[in-house]
């Protein structure tokens, strides 16, 4: 067996019976000897260029040029299906984190492995499957309702039998935009982040052509650290929601420069405590004076920072209070929140 996994192939005639049968036969043979001869030398050939194929494609993988090898893997297990080509191509894809493609040819190989009996490279397919399968992305679609019959779906562009929806689809981590087209001009659309491990779900909402959807009808996809959840904020909401956010962040630099106040206060104590120690009957010496001076600066400091902490304290908890009674009187919704990641951006979007 060659380091591909090929072995040898024995060919055996059948001879006829009778006199007349076995002179009908042996013609027949020595006309077709010639297509036999040509046939075998064109499979020869191919598995000549197959083997340099591989050996290209090797040599690319130890100088750690994967992405170069694998077409090299590839075109030579086209020309000569070889087990060993299969186990070279599949490692070249994981090392560049095509994960999905490394899987299925694992499992090609594993299955191959057993029917021909190789136990070496079954256990060795089996193995990389286990440690392969935690760290394939999988993307699961579904739908709010059934599919009106002519609808077009669209994965990163490609076109996405119907069949795949309610599955898990193992696929390469990156990101992928799925593209939902009704016959009556509604439309879907969503972009996924996959990350390595990822188990995502995504539902299709088809909108209407005719306008907006109502609230509660957008697409919405549960996420485990990739893809948009929850349904977007809309415009008369979102300021009220920035101005809540402003409320709470005032909030927290008022209760921080509370903080600072109160420590500044008790610091500044424990100076005139040791101060006082040192001084008899009022009377403090020179090398005091230092002190006395850092202990009435801090005790200024913390008085600033006790006012404008409370300043921004109330400042912040109105903020809040305004938005929230605007956001209650512009908007039914009850009170939610979403994560929506975006390659050069997170957006945390609610509404109260």
């Amino acid at each position: 067996m060659t380091a591909r996994g090929h072995s040898p192939a024995v060919l055996a005639p059948r001879v006829a019976g009778r006199l007349g049968a076995v002179v009908l036969c042996g013609l027949a043979w020595a006309a077709s000897s010639g297509g036999t001869a040509h046939a075998q030398a064109q499979a020869s050939s191919q598995t000549g260029a197959a083997e340099a194929l591989f050996r290209q494609a090797v040599g690319l993988a130890k100088r750690g040029k994967y992405a170069d090898a694998i077409p090299k893997f590839q075109a030579s297990y086209e020309l000569d299906p070889a087990r060993g080509t299969l186990l070279g191509w599949a490692m070249a894809e994981e090392r560049v984190a095509k994960l999905a493609g490394a899987l299925a040819h694992y499992q090609q190989l594993r299955d191959e492995a057993h029917a021909a009996g190789d136990e070496r490279r079954e256990k060795t397919a089996t193995q990389r499957i286990a440690q392969l399968l935690p760290r394939v992305p999988t993307l699961t679609i579904t739908t709010a309702q059934p599919l009106p019959e002519g609808t077009k779906l669209e994965l990163n562009g490609r076109n996405l039998p119907a069949g795949a929806l309610g599955s898990q689809l193992p696929l390469d981590p990156g990101k992928y935009v799925l593209l939902v087209e009704g016959k009556d001009g509604s439309r879907f659309e969503r972009t996924v982040h996959l990350g390595e491990g990822a188990r995502e779900n995504l539902e299709i909402r088809l909108e209407s052509a005719s306008g907006p959807t109502r609230p509660g009808e957008e697409g919405t996809a549960a996420t485990e650290g990739g893809v948009e959840s929850g349904t977007p904020a809309d415009s008369t909401g979102s300021s009220w929601t920035v101005m809540q956010t402003t409320g709470v962040v005032v909030g927290a630099l008022g209760l921080v420069g509370l903080g600072i106040g109160g420590y500044l206060w008790y610091d500044s104590g424990k100076t005139y405590d040791s101060v006082s120690s040192a001084c008899d009957d009022g009377v403090c010496p020179p090398d005091q004076a230092d002190a006395i001076n850092e202990g009435r600066s801090r005790e200024n400091t913390a008085r600033w920072a006790f006012v404008l902490g409370g300043i921004a304290v109330t400042a912040g908890v109105t903020l809040v209070v305004i938005g929230t009674g605007q956001r209650q009187q512009t908007s039914e919704k009850p009170p939610s929140i979403s994560l929506a990641l975006a390659p050069a951006s997170v957006q945390l979007r609610g509404s109260f």
